[in-house]
């Protein structure tokens, strides 16, 4: 009997073993699809109150707001590129999350809202395009200032605005960043 509870024992701790080592391999397979998908070089946000997530460059700094006093304001978080030394930040991305409530217009209201809020603007590209997060409404445009690339896109439960933007000089090379951002949105619903 006692050698039996031993046989046992035995069989118990290789099978523990054999468990252990599946689990540490599991563990050290490599990344999931997932976690490949967000590159070392991006950082990922969530804002449950605004219902979205989306990637950025891991060196910008993020900051809450628009332009202050504005009705857009506490729907607005706003993310800016590191600034050569005694420059403004060349690039800047930014998220309106609206409810529905504030741009019963939909996409038209929207466009009118943001043009209202850029004097100046132009739009020089205006097309349908398809996200992962949905049919959005892409707007290429500039003021004096500063060259736009805005996607506007409507859920059921936000009114999202996506507007990158940095000086003409800068656009281009911001332009991939304001891409895989706009792609990385995740509407959380």
């Amino acid at each position: 009997m006692g050698n039996r509870e031993g046989k046992g024992m035995g069989r118990g701790l290789r099978l523990l073993t054999l468990l252990v080592a599946l689990l540490i391999g599991a563990g050290c397979a490599g990344k999931t699809k997932s976690q490949d998908a967000l590159s070392e070089h991006e950082s990922y946000y969530l804002n449950a109150n605004l219902d979205f997530a989306i990637e950025y460059p891991h060196d910008w700094i993020r900051t809450k707001g628009g332009k202050k006093g504005a009705v857009s304001d506490p729907y607005t978080v706003e993310w800016l590129s590191p600034a050569p030394p005694g420059e403004g930040s060349p690039a800047r991305g930014r998220v309106t999350a609206l409810p529905p409530s504030l741009v019963r217009g939909g996409i038209k209201e929207m466009l009118e809202i943001f043009q209202s809020a850029h004097p100046g603007f132009v739009v020089t590209d205006r097309r349908e395009i398809e996200l992962p997060s949905g049919p959005a409404l892409q707007i290429l445009g500039h003021t004096p200032q500063r060259t736009y690339q805005v996607v506007f896109l409507t859920s059921y439960r936000r009114a999202f605005t996506l507007s990158f933007s940095s000086p003409p000089e800068y656009f281009d090379r911001f332009r991939p960043a304001f891409s895989r951002m706009a792609e990385s949105l995740t509407l959380l619903e």
